[in-house]
């Protein structure tokens, strides 16, 4: 797949952005390849916003605006524009990877199983947002 076809794939929407949100955009996009990865206190110390701040505008980038935004926890570490298929599965996996020692961890919790856990997690987003 070509970087072009990924970023086809995952096209932002056209909805406006708060300047704090373009301000980590424009800081991110600069940064295009997993190679070229920005780390956290970087982002946040360019644009003046804490980290906890730059990490809920990069998922909120992501979930509702549909920006392709990966993030790399081996070096170099940090945030990145996906490019590739290869960066984008990199990505997928890694996420999957934290929703699995997630749902252990919320098993272990409840004295239940990793299975059952997921199930209701699937449950649960099955349901409308209003009802969840």
């Amino acid at each position: 797949m070509t970087p072009q076809t990924v970023n086809d794939h995952l096209s932002p929407s056209c909805t406006i952005l708060t300047a704090e949100a373009r301000a980590v955009l424009s800081t991110v996009q600069r940064h295009r390849g997993r190679g070229r990865a920005v780390g956290l206190e970087v982002v946040a110390g360019l644009t003046g916003l804490s980290e906890r701040n730059v990490q809920e505008i990069i998922a909120h980038l992501i979930e509702h605006h549909g920006y392709p935004i990966g993030s790399a926890v081996k070096k170099p570490m940090g945030y990145f524009l996906i490019e590739t298929q290869d960066e984008l599965d990199e990505s997928v996996s890694q996420l999957l990877h934290r929703l699995t020692a997630l749902a252990r961890r919320i098993a272990a919790l409840k004295h239940s199983t990793t299975p059952l856990v997921l199930q209701q997690l699937a449950l649960d987003l099955d349901q409308p947002p209003e009802a969840a």
